[in-house]
């Protein structure tokens, strides 16, 4: 019995801190593959924050700049706000991350990314083959250089890139820029990067079945705790039981198609072995919470035989824990905290490329 506990525990355990491992932690330092890309959230999202860097204020800023830009020009504005990318060069994790997203329209090529790295200081402007000629490198450069840097200079991140990304919008609809870039015909040249969606939506299946896989072979385990409990107490069956469908719902909350089986269990586990006629009749009727002082309380649980009419109480001593704290739901670090995203209208860029035009540099 114990050893049936023990292994069924283990294998809650391992589930829980696989599924958590693979949902919740994030990594420390980013590479073109694992940017989060705000077009999961919605077609009018362009700007990933995910260390939180800029406030909600200055992210929705730059969100209406780059749909206004967008809705002016066609002109596809990426900014991207990361902590650290390591070792790796500026340069080339611009390149390969505007190569892996597709900014800008495909045969238009007029996207721009703009790419702040704070721990190590680095800002790209990277352009699209088929806006150069407006937006040029000479001007990607006085960018920077005019605006962007001395604000970073002072710590303030979010003023900088709203001042680049405003330069930018004014660079491509101003005189004869959005005739030009609505008109625009270039070859794109995604190279090796334009199948990186459809290798990423691999991995990700391939997780998906090892988490899934993993779930249904601890599974077994769960049901054996859920149905095991001829040779012990009533009492000691009742929180067996009732730990085994606190597991399954845990499961069913990752994995929805389990709710059914969950509520079958449910109904099924509230019958137990009847200690006098043997039968699967025994039911758990009521609880009853009799206090007794400030530190204690008693619970006593009723039962009934709806076989043979066996009834029988059980009465369990409960300790109040002192100076703890009170529960609550802790509603997680969600991907650029405080704003709302509709995760369930996913949009996607536009299939451009780039030939390395822009400017860079570190403030």
């Amino acid at each position: 019995m114990r050893v049936m506990q023990k292994v069924s525990k283990f294998f809650v355990l391992l589930f829980v801190v696989l599924f958590g491992t693979l949902t919740v932690a994030r990594a420390v330092v980013y590479t073109p593959a694992t940017v989060p890309d705000p077009k999961r959230f919605g077609q009018d999202y362009y700007v990933s924050n995910p260390d939180t860097i800029l406030t909600d204020s200055v992210v929705q800023w730059l969100n209406n700049c780059a749909v206004m830009l967008y809705d002016s020009t066609k002109v596809e504005m990426a900014v991207v706000a990361l902590d650290s990318i390591g070792d790796a060069d500026a340069f080339e994790f611009s390149f390969e991350l505007f190569q892996r997203w597709g900014i800008g329209g495909a045969g238009r090529n007029t996207g721009v990314l703009i790419l702040f790295v704070l721990s190590s200081h680095d800002l790209q402007i990277r352009t699209g083959t088929g806006i150069e000629g407006v937006l040029t490198d000479g001007r990607c450069s006085d960018i920077m250089r005019n605006d962007m840097f001395p604000a970073f200079k002072e710590g303030d991140y979010g003023r900088g890139l709203c001042l680049g990304a405003l330069d930018i919008y004014e660079t491509c609809t101003d005189g004869d820029a959005p005739e030009e870039l609505l008109t625009i015909r270039s070859v794109t040249n995604r190279g090796k990067y334009a199948d990186a969606s459809k290798e990423e939506d691999n991995d990700a299946t391939s997780v998906i079945a090892i988490v899934i896989v993993t779930f249904l072979f601890a599974l077994p385990f769960l049901l054996g705790v859920l149905f095991q409990g001829k040779n012990q107490d009533t009492m000691a069956e009742l929180k067996q039981r009732r730990n085994c469908l606190i597991y399954l719902i845990i499961g069913c909350l990752c994995f929805p198609f389990l709710i059914p089986a969950a509520l079958w269990f449910w109904w099924r586990s509230k019958r137990m072995r009847c200690p006098q006629c043997g039968k699967n009749k025994y039911k758990h009727l009521s609880t009853d919470k009799l206090e007794m002082d400030d530190l204690h309380y008693r619970k006593v649980f009723h039962f009934q035989c709806s076989a043979c009419g066996y009834t029988h109480d059980e009465t369990e001593l409960i300790t109040r824990s002192v100076g703890g704290g009170s529960g609550g739901y802790y509603g997680g670090d969600d991907y650029d905290s405080g704003s709302s995203w509709d995760s369930d209208s996913g949009g996607s860029w536009g299939g451009g490329s780039t030939s390395g035009g822009g400017a860079g540099g570190k403030w």
